[in-house]
């Protein structure tokens, strides 16, 4: 692949922490931010698995229910 055109190495760095980028987030919100962000597809939390987390389970609730 080096010989492609316009080929870049890119050097492997090691990511940076959630709770760094959403500071003003919770360890619940950082955790699931983090199940969302998965590169892997099938590892990724579905959004009926997302609705079940402890996140929504915080008072006060994240959105004001109907």
């Amino acid at each position: 692949m080096a010989a492609l055109p316009s080929y870049i190495e890119f050097t492997p760095m090691e990511p940076t922490p959630f709770k760094d980028v959403f500071k003003w987030a919770g360890d619940d919100e950082v955790a699931l931010l983090a199940r969302f962000f998965r590169f892997d597809p099938s590892a990724r939390v579905s959004a009926a698995d997302a609705l079940r987390d402890a996140y929504f389970a915080n008072d006060p609730a994240p959105t004001p229910c109907a």
